[in-house]
């Protein structure tokens, strides 16, 4: 009966919710529903070697999952939390920068 009542305290529930958020983060914001369609969403780009750049995409993740776990034990999970934090917001700014200016040099007249 002890051992009920330890695991319904307060602090072991917050450590379930701790360990439950992030693998339930990812399906909450679609990472896999893009993942899934990512050649379709790659093709609306107008990408044409859509194909090839989903395999590169999955090689990199692939790369970036194995090298995770010597990397969380020699630099730390909140430094490398916090570089890929900020080097997908560059990427996301340059891509969007990018876009603009190709659609500006497309459609000349266009405002935005």
């Amino acid at each position: 009966m002890a051992l009920r009542e330890n695991s319904l305290t307060i602090g072991c529930q917050k450590r379930t919710i701790i360990a439950i958020l992030p693998a339930a983060a990812q399906q909450l914001i679609g990472a896999a529903f893009v993942l899934g369609y990512i050649t379709y969403f790659l093709s609306l780009l107008g990408i044409e070697e859509y194909f090839k750049v989903s395999v590169a995409l999955y090689c990199c993740m692939l790369a970036s999952n194995v090298s995770a776990f010597p990397l969380i034990e020699t630099a730390g999970r909140r430094p490398l939390l916090l570089m890929g934090i900020v080097s997908l917001t560059v990427i996301e700014l340059v891509s969007t920068y990018l876009k603009k200016k190709m659609k500006k040099s497309i459609h000349p007249n266009t405002k935005g």
